[in-house]
């Protein structure tokens, strides 16, 4: 199934957007020296917090989460404070070369000698939502190479597309009792919920 579209219009009142890593860690009993492993399978998370809502405001998202089916099913979010990049985005941003793995991806497409991103922007490639963590600069022809994390799941096809601006991952709730809102003697609806990264 497709993820669902989100609501227009989403009344923040405060979001949390956090990656959460796969880190092993092996602590020796004797010399409580410790060996850390980073395994694959890290992961964007989210809390959203809405200012309370009228009636008519909130059915969309009271519809919106019950059509989820808890857990079930996904849909398209992101860091709602970082939907317009730094850097200048200038450009169509592709993919340079096949067979890309890991946490660099060597790009082209941009408009040549900028910033094209700089570190805390994000990125969307395919599904998959990565944020830049050391600036990202192209050169007279355009090219860029892009460091981030999390490090790519899938092999991106040459000449696959980067979406700079509003850039999304697929999430679904964390669990199925999120889909929940409260009403108050004002008659005002209070909706919040957490979701996690699908993949």
């Amino acid at each position: 199934m497709d993820p669902i579209i989100l609501p227009a219009t989403m009344p923040l009142k405060e979001v949390t957007f956090s990656l959460s890593t796969n880190t092993r860690i092996f602590t020796s009993p004797f010399t409580q020296s410790s060996q850390r492993l980073s395994m694959p399978g890290a992961h964007w998370k989210a809390s959203y917090v809405f200012s309370p809502l009228t009636r008519q405001e909130a059915a969309p998202w009271q519809a919106f989460m019950t059509r989820l089916r808890g857990a079930a099913s996904t849909f398209f979010a992101n860091d709602p404070a970082a939907k317009i990049p730094q850097g200048t985005g200038s450009g169509i941003p592709l993919v340079n070369g096949d067979g890309q793995m890991g946490t660099q991806l060597i790009t082209d497409g941009w408009l040549p000698s900028q910033t094209v991103l700089k570190a805390g922007d994000y990125f969307q490639i395919g599904s998959e939502l990565k944020m830049i963590v050391v600036d990202a600069l192209s050169d007279i022809s355009g090219n860029a190479t892009l460091q981030f994390e999390p490090a790519l799941r899938l092999l991106p096809a040459d000449n696959a597309p980067l979406i700079v601006s509003n850039p999304q991952c697929v999430m679904r709730l964390v669990d199925d009792d999120q889909a929940a809102w409260h009403v108050d003697e004002s008659r005002f609806f209070t909706i919040q919920f957490s979701a996690v990264e699908a993949f």
